[in-house]
């Protein structure tokens, strides 16, 4: 695959591009010979480069529109890119990701409504309660509609003698589903999610932000992986603390944590090790077993990710990886990314 992409696509010398487009019409404004445009698949619809420390560029696309729309999105490549210049050079400094300003390739598209600069095009997230109320307002004027018309038949002189059945059945028919469309609309404005509440960790008193890690248990390599881990983590997320068990021992903490308190895997750690299997407490005060966590925790905290580490793809779970995180709800996508890690 490496030498037909050679073959075909030669990247441009000295090409150091920061940038994204998030539709196929921004990719032709990419810069020449950026992206290999001959073995690309035809159902690309948007894509991101990042500079790579050292020289070099990463480019990545996808078949989705707007993928790499959220800013925290393109820091996640960012920080890739990072890492690979690190792996690349052979050094064990993390690098600047990035030392040109970033760029939208399709800045002379404004965006749909109004909003920041790092809100989605799609009309679709951007008029969400709009469209989640449309069927009531459609329903209700129908019905409105539909007694306006019931009543100026009832009161016309040529309709004294009875009306005609068949259009009783019809106000019949089209009243259900007007009610119908009037109580879609009411289901869809109930099931709005809730913006998470962030909390401010500057304001949290019962904590101090540290970085340890264990070294000799794990070896140089590993911790500065674990190292480079927490800044991607802390930086692209909500992640306030991550804790990280190997072997039923604490071999790494970052973020906030209670002073004197030494992170514990407790029961439930036991169980998610167990069943090999993750668990995501989005809101952390709903559960008992928060106490667990709160020993060492800060008490602020409002929801927790718990991930089984393994030191082979089919190999049992032997680690635990622990985020405890600022806000409710505060992982969306992003989480299933941190599990595949």
């Amino acid at each position: 695959v490496l030498t037909a992409l050679n073959s075909a696509w030669q990247p441009g010398s000295g090409l150091a591009v920061d940038g994204y487009c998030a539709t196929r019409r921004g990719l032709d404004a990419f810069p020449v010979d950026l992206l290999p445009k001959k073995v690309l698949p035809d159902d690309v619809e948007s894509a991101v480069s990042k500079p790579i420390p050292g020289g070099g560029v990463l480019v990545v696309w996808s078949a989705m529109p707007r993928a790499f729309d959220r800013l925290v999105d393109r820091q996640w490549i960012a920080n890739s890119a990072s890492k690979l210049g690190q792996l690349l050079n052979n050094s064990e400094s993390s690098g600047s990701t990035s030392a040109t300003l970033e760029t939208c390739f399709e800045e002379s598209s404004p965006l749909i409504g109004e909003g920041d600069a790092d809100a989605s095009r799609d009309p679709f997230a951007r008029f969400d309660q709009q469209i989640r109320i449309a069927p009531a307002i459609v329903g209700l004027l129908s019905i409105v509609a539909l007694g306006v018309n019931r009543l100026s038949l009832i009161l016309n002189p040529a309709t004294k003698l009875g009306l005609d059945p068949a259009q009783t059945r019809a106000d019949l028919a089209a009243g259900a589903l007007c009610i119908t469309l009037f109580l879609q609309g009411a289901v869809w404005l109930s099931e709005i999610p809730k913006k998470p509440e962030i909390e401010d960790t500057k304001t949290w008193l019962d904590c101090e932000d540290v970085l340890v890690v264990d070294e000799e248990a794990l070896g140089t390599l590993a911790a500065e992986e674990l190292r480079w881990v927490w800044r991607s983590l802390s930086s692209c997320t909500r992640a306030s603390s991550m804790t990280v068990f190997w072997e039923g021992k604490c071999v790494m903490k970052g973020g906030l944590f209670k002073p004197g308190r030494a992170p514990v895997s407790g029961k439930f750690c036991q169980e998610v090790l167990t069943t090999g299997k993750g668990r995501y407490l989005a809101q952390l005060a709903s559960y008992p077993v928060k106490e667990e966590f709160l020993e060492y925790l800060p008490e602020r905290t409002q929801s927790l990710l718990l991930t089984p580490m393994r030191p082979g793809r089919n190999a049992p779970a032997v680690g635990m990886l622990v985020l405890g995180l600022d806000a409710v709800r505060g992982f969306g996508k992003d989480g299933h990314y941190v599990a595949t890690r």
